[in-house]
């Protein structure tokens, strides 16, 4: 059987210049809010009217506007939000060894049993739902969330307050909470990434991971749509785990193949599995000597995801290694247009 080949984004895409400015205008009084919301819709538009002109087939939002993997949980859910006045007042931490930051609430509860958080967030570029699920409603869609073990590793446990007896028994709360949460989804979504990029920035001790493989067992339980569940990773190396992973009662890994050991890769089996690799720097690009991107490097990229194709996935999803939200608005949306060129090519 011939492994399927497409391209997705893969987390967070940029802002245009345009509206930069109008968020700096606006947050300094030099305009009013209207055209801020405008230009958001027109960022908007335009991403998804680029999925669909490169062939994407699962439209996404690019968590556009979304601050941060976890803000909307950290505004949204009172176990976590009760742990300050103020969003200001959360201290600012670095987002692994980029040069951007997240706020790091605390957890001083109990995860919520009902919540609507991925439902009822609202995002204040468009005064409507975060994840932008209205703009997305006419397609098959995917959608880009934490994952249960990156959602408890990027907030601080607060242990004279939580409820609970040990990390185990959190990961496994955090998995609970998320699975009722996908379960609200509106059925246009197909696929979940569920983004745990701790995984591969930590080495967590094994007794964690019986904890680890029940919170997505309560995960995939409840997935009643039967939508695609993908565990992504990035950054770090994960081939020290991937066997782990693979275990997992998931339906694909993703890999950031710019950080993984491609010779211990080589050795690993995704037969009845997704493969999502992320090829394409989300952090770096050449430029031509006007500024554009430099697609010189495609032939390259081609041959190491044709070396994927070794490794019998079910299905092959072509990416950036993470979310492009590092670079301009155009080179990002040109990346994107790398990524259709590699799978063309590899086709």
């Amino acid at each position: 059987m011939l492994t399927v080949i497409r391209g997705a984004l893969a987390g967070t895409h940029p802002l245009s210049e345009p509206l930069i400015q109008k968020i700096l205008d606006f947050k300094y009084g030099r305009d009013l809010k209207n055209p801020v919301l405008g230009l958001f819709q027109q960022d908007l538009e335009s991403l998804i009217n680029l999925q669909q002109e490169l062939g994407f087939p699962l439209i996404s939002s690019g968590s556009l506007g979304i601050e941060d993997l976890i803000r909307p949980f950290t505004r949204s859910l009172e176990c976590l939000n009760r742990s300050y006045q103020n969003l200001g007042d959360l201290p600012i931490v670095r987002w692994h060894h980029t040069n951007t930051f997240y706020r790091r609430p605390s957890l001083v509860d109990k995860f919520p049993e009902d919540s609507r958080v991925l439902l009822e967030d609202t995002n204040f570029l468009s005064e409507k739902s975060a994840y932008s699920h209205e703009a997305l409603a006419s397609f098959p869609s995917r959608i880009i969330i934490p994952g249960p073990v990156s959602l408890v590793s990027l907030v601080d446990i607060d242990n004279q307050k939580v409820p609970y007896q040990s990390k185990s028994e959190i990961i496994v709360a955090a998995g609970a909470y998320l699975a009722q949460e996908i379960e609200k989804l509106p059925n246009h979504y197909e696929e979940i990434q569920l983004d745990e990029p701790v995984l591969s920035w930590q080495r967590f001790p094994r007794r964690l991971y019986s904890a680890i493989h029940q919170a997505y067992q309560v995960i995939s339980s409840l997935n009643a749509n039967d939508r695609r569940l993908i565990v992504n990773t990035y950054f770090e190396d994960i081939t020290p785990i991937l066997d782990f992973l693979l275990d997992l009662p998931v339906d694909g890994v993703g890999i950031d193949l710019i950080a993984t050991n491609l010779t211990s890769l080589a050795t690993k089996n995704f037969e009845g599995k997704i493969l999502q690799v992320g090829i394409v720097d989300s952090q770096n690009y050449l430029p031509t000597s006007n500024g554009a991107l430099d697609f010189s490097v495609t032939p390259y990229l081609v041959r190491i995801v044709q070396a994927m194709l070794t490794l019998n996935p079910d299905e092959l999803i072509v990416t950036s290694n993470t979310g492009l939200e590092y670079l301009p608005r155009p080179i990002a949306d040109a990346k994107l247009r790398l990524i259709s060129r590699i799978i063309e090519e590899v086709a």
